[in-house]
């Protein structure tokens, strides 16, 4: 195998079984689009080893790199099969516009204001922060996720003005104050943002909480069994929008 992709898989903790799946394809100039989940985990796995001297050149360092690209392996995981499905989501990373920085990712894209939220309309250009799965929701993390995009994009982007971060997430939504312990990571997470409304038509809060187990909203876990209670007695779930001001973050 080559030292590079060796490197990389291992890194990113590749499953064996996506990499063998992959293997006969890399290399073929397999597209984002195939039909192939193992042609699409191909796909970026070249295009993950081609984006390392960009990252190199911008003097990014290797542990951005690999925290980076360890959403394949990720979305991988969220497969019922050998490869890789979402490959829509992965294309941004390969583009250099959207970073893990930490706990936390951080994408350089343009923003339009969600159609429910009460929030300022010159807000962009921003940064927009997503939370990926596998770890907790530490607050202290989070909190240096902030502050190392801040000192990150100055040095590696500093053409790219932004006035502030924002998020869209059933992590924000405000109803969750309704059914989850005060001090709950997702709460204080929440306390981040300076929260602008919420959304009750966005099925995410059932998917993220449920899961494939959401018509029967399971009770395995100690939040599947409040939010359960909470809409067995007509609560409803949701997203939320919230923004921080770049200059608060210190």
């Amino acid at each position: 195998m080559d030292p590079q992709l060796s490197e990389l898989v291992g890194k990113i903790g590749l499953p064996q079984r996506d990499l063998a799946a992959a293997l006969p394809y890399l290399g073929c100039g397999c597209t984002p689009n195939a039909v192939s989940r193992a042609k699409r985990l191909a796909w970026a796995l070249d295009s993950a080893l081609q984006v390392r001297s960009r990252y190199q050149s911008l003097g990014i360092a290797d542990s951005v790199y690999f925290d980076t690209m360890r959403d394949i392996t990720v979305w991988c995981g969220n497969c019922r099969a050998p490869g890789l499905q979402n490959t829509a989501w992965l294309a941004n990373h390969m583009r250099l516009e959207l970073f893990q920085l930490g706990r936390l990712q951080f994408q350089m894209a343009p923003f339009q204001k969600p159609h429910y939220a009460a929030c300022p309309s010159a807000l962009a250009p921003v940064l927009h922060v997503h939370i990926p799965q596998g770890s907790p929701l530490d607050h202290d993390a989070c909190r240096r996720s902030f502050q190392y995009a801040k000192t990150f994009f100055a040095a590696h982007f500093p053409d790219y003005a932004y006035r502030a971060f924002v998020c869209e997430s059933w992590l924000l939504f405000s109803g969750n104050a309704q059914f989850m312990q005060p001090n709950s990571n997702i709460l204080k997470f929440a306390s981040l943002f300076q929260l602008c409304g919420d959304n009750t038509k966005n099925p995410q809060g059932y998917d993220r909480i449920f899961g494939l187990s959401r018509p029967h909203f399971a009770r395995s876990t100690s939040l599947q069994k409040s939010a359960r209670r909470y809409i067995l007695h007509g609560g409803r779930l949701g997203v939320g929008f919230g923004y921080i001001l770049k200059e608060d973050i210190v």
